[in-house]
C-alpha cells in the first residue's frame, strides 16, 4: 500500500518532518536534565562541533525576527 501512495504521490505521501521543540526554562527542567545538557555541550565542545558564536548569534537573531513576523 504504501509503495503504491509513493507511485500515485510521485514521492512521499506525507510531509516528513522534525517537530520543533521549545526551549524549556531552568524550572521546567530536573537537575539531572540540565546536567545532561551541560554535558553533552561539553563533550560537543571537546570534539571540535559547534560554530562560532557571531555566526550563531546571527543565525538565532534570523530566527527570531521570523517568528516575531
Amino acid at each position: 500500500m504504501f509503495y503504491r501512495q509513493v507511485i500515485l504521490w510521485n514521492g512521499l505521501p506525507f510531509r516528513p518532518s522534525i517537530p520543533v521543540s521549545e526551549p524549556k526554562s531552568m524550572s521546567e527542567i530536573t537537575k539531572e536534565e540540565f546536567d545532561a545538557k551541560m554535558a553533552r555541550g561539553i563533550a560537543q565542545a571537546e570534539s571540535g562541533e559547534g560554530v562560532p558564536s557571531d555566526e550563531f548569534f546571527s543565525k538565532l537573531r534570523q530566527e527570531i525576527l521570523k517568528s516575531h513576523v
